[in-house]
């Protein structure tokens, strides 16, 4: 999942990289963070997602609503002082939420194409109930929009 991320470029030698995820405000929470060195922006912006992520999940957000289409957050007063934009891949699949069985009803013909379209799209979605979960959140998603 894309993330986008606004750095801070220090304006001294004695000042860190500020960095900051903007996604998690529509959610209450912020994620920022910074760093001494230029090259370990992108290392250190994968922590702060994951950490932000996982306290996100604990609150109940659904972790595909944190996906958005790009932003330029850069013309967004709040982030003005961001001198830069970078796009970080964050796999959050690292993040294991305890799955929990349920016994749901479909029609077998409902079903049969469930099942083509996860066959047919093996590297979009691993199985049935990888389909049906995020069948599950684009609606609550759909809903709150």
């Amino acid at each position: 999942m894309l993330f986008m991320v606004g750095i801070e470029t220090p304006k001294s030698t004695n000042e860190a990289w500020g960095l900051v995820v903007p996604v998690f405000e529509k959610f209450g929470l912020s994620c920022v963070s910074a760093v001494d060195n230029e090259d370990e922006i992108v290392v250190e912006a994968r922590d702060a997602i994951l950490s932000m992520a996982e306290v996100a999940l604990e609150q109940g957000v659904v972790l595909n609503e944190l996906a958005e289409p790009y932003v330029d957050y850069s013309k967004e007063k709040a982030f003005a002082h961001f001198d830069r934009w970078l796009a970080v891949d964050v796999d959050l699949s690292v993040i294991r939420d305890e799955p929990k069985r349920v016994n749901i009803s479909l029609s077998s013909a409902l079903l049969a194409r469930i099942d083509a379209v996860v066959e047919a799209n093996r590297k979009e979605y691993r199985d049935r109930s990888y389909f049906l979960s995020l069948a599950a959140a684009h609606e609550i998603q759909r809903q709150r929009s």
